[in-house]
């Protein structure tokens, strides 16, 4: 008969010694096995139950580490359409100032439009 504990265990009849004799020993040995082995698959499951909360908290990480870039992306190409709606803004009352005429103004009334539409204040 044989039993694992870390090891093989070997239980025979020897001499006068029967197996019927070291019944109880055999029992023992089956029943700490079993522990030991009851015992090992639950660490094993709260190591997987662990990896898998680190996997979580990971994940969860990723996703903020995102969504800050995201913000911060959106808020600095705001800022860049801001601006150039502010030069096209300032760069149509140097022209009016500078070249006062129809067509002049039409290109500036469209200039203005196009300004609103960057304009992420405006819209």
């Amino acid at each position: 008969m044989t039993a694992r504990l870390g090891m093989e265990r070997t239980w025979s009849d020897i001499g006068q010694r029967r197996l019927e004799d070291i019944l109880h020993d055999v029992l023992v040995h089956f029943a700490v096995a079993d522990a030991v082995e009851a015992f090992r698959v639950e660490i094993q499951h709260e190591e997987e139950l662990a990896q898998a909360q680190r996997a979580a908290e990971e994940a969860e990480r990723r996703r903020r580490e995102e969504k800050e870039r995201q913000r911060r992306e959106a808020l600095v190409d705001d800022v860049g359409r801001w601006r150039r709606a502010q030069d096209i803004r300032a760069y149509c009352q140097a022209l009016v100032a500078t070249r006062p005429s129809v067509h002049a103004e039409d290109h500036v009334a469209w200039a203005l439009e196009y300004a609103d539409i960057l304009d992420p204040l405006v819209t």
